[in-house]
């Protein structure tokens, strides 16, 4: 197995020589799409990409967020401007957040989040919404050894979605989109704000992809509960379930979360192991079977 995590470690000790960061006693709090060091003495964040292809996600998220903090908009804040390259990975740096991890936001909440984030006026500059399947299937050919014998069902599945995605008539005007919007992604700080980080994925593009995400978490992480889903669609003044396209996109969204797994798989077993899982059951169209969330 590939050591990932020893990788990250040597990118962000450069980073720290680099930016004259002490670097040392910095923990290793999440690893999947990124790793993210927190370093709380310095008030400070690290987010190592772990795609090299990233840049562009990088660069995207540090001027969404600049400026929509810089708005009023509840967002973690970038503590710089551009991201760096070290090793051939990106590397943002962002102000550290002191989050509690109860209460839990609430349907309400992020609702509220969301409302607030599409109504903001587009940037300048900010990309368009691209393929949602981009990563997965550059996943599938970069990793042959991790998708195996479901390499061509991959393939046929994602050509099949795409021409899916293409016809997708929405219901919403395109908007600031965070991409990646799910319960996990909101901190709570010691003062009781609620900021929404990871914006990897922000764009111009339809809200109905942010929407969808509490329904493909319900679907295969079996949470949040279905009361937490009413109250977020009556915040937000708007209810993806009725829409007529709400399972095409999940299923969308499954192989989109599956990209980073088969990144990552060859770094441990229990990534293998999870890899293989999701592949077995979208393969056999099972959609009760329960996912586990990345730590």
């Amino acid at each position: 197995m590939g050591d990932l995590a020893g990788e990250m470690r040597d990118i962000l000790a450069e980073t720290g020589t680099g930016l004259g960061l002490d670097v040392r006693e910095a923990r290793l709090i999440r690893l999947h799409r990124n790793a993210l060091f927190a370093l709380p003495r310095a008030g400070l964040l690290v987010r190592i990409a772990t795609d090299p292809d990233a840049g562009g996600d990088a660069a995207a998220s540090l001027r969404a967020t600049r400026w929509l903090h810089d708005r009023g908009y509840p967002c973690i804040e970038p503590a710089m401007d551009e991201p760096l390259t070290v090793r051939g990975h990106p590397v943002s740096v962002w102000r550290w957040v002191d989050a509690v991890a109860n209460p839990r936001p609430t349907g309400t909440e992020i609702g509220r989040l969301l409302a607030g984030l599409h109504a903001q006026p587009v940037p300048a500059g900010l990309r368009p919404f691209g393929d949602p399947l981009a990563s997965v299937a550059a996943a599938v050919e970069r990793h042959p050894g991790v998708v195996g014998d479901h390499a061509g069902w991959l393939r046929a599945r994602i050509a099949e979605l795409r021409q899916v995605w293409r016809a997708v008539r929405w219901a919403r005007p395109p908007a600031l989109v965070h991409g990646d919007a799910h319960p996990s992604n909101v901190l709570r700080s010691v003062d009781g704000r609620l900021l929404l980080g990871d914006w990897d994925e922000v764009a111009v593009g339809p809200p109905e992809w942010d929407l969808i995400q509490v329904l493909y978490f319900r679907r295969r992480f079996q949470h949040p509960s279905a009361a937490h889903v009413d109250d977020l669609a009556r915040a937000y003044g708007w209810d993806v379930r009725a829409w007529p396209h709400a399972g095409e996109l999940i299923a969308m969204r499954e192989l989109h979360g599956l990209a980073p797994y088969l990144r990552t798989a060859s770094s441990g077993a229990a990534r293998a192991e999870e890899a293989a899982h999701r592949l077995r059951t979208l393969r056999d169209g099972d959609e009760s079977a329960r996912w586990h969330s990345p730590t």
